[in-house]
């Protein structure tokens, strides 16, 4: 098992949700999804932008997910 695994099953026993960090592949997405994580951050979502950017973005109910 690896130490990914691990790290979201502690998670789930503990009742606490697990973030996938630095995500930049879809693939990278899929396989934490498979492994039951369920939140993940990285450039594969969107790269850093401005407050402003996020407040467009946010406004136009962009979704990357629903989207590709």
């Amino acid at each position: 098992m690896s130490i990914i695994q691990s790290v979201i099953d502690l998670a789930h026993t503990l009742r606490m949700k697990a973030t996938g960090e630095g995500v930049e592949t879809v693939q990278q997405k899929d396989s934490l999804q498979v492994a039951g994580c369920t939140d993940a951050q990285g450039f594969y979502f969107f790269r850093p932008m401005s407050g402003k950017q996020i407040a467009d973005l946010l406004a136009l109910g962009a979704n990357r997910e629903t989207a590709a």
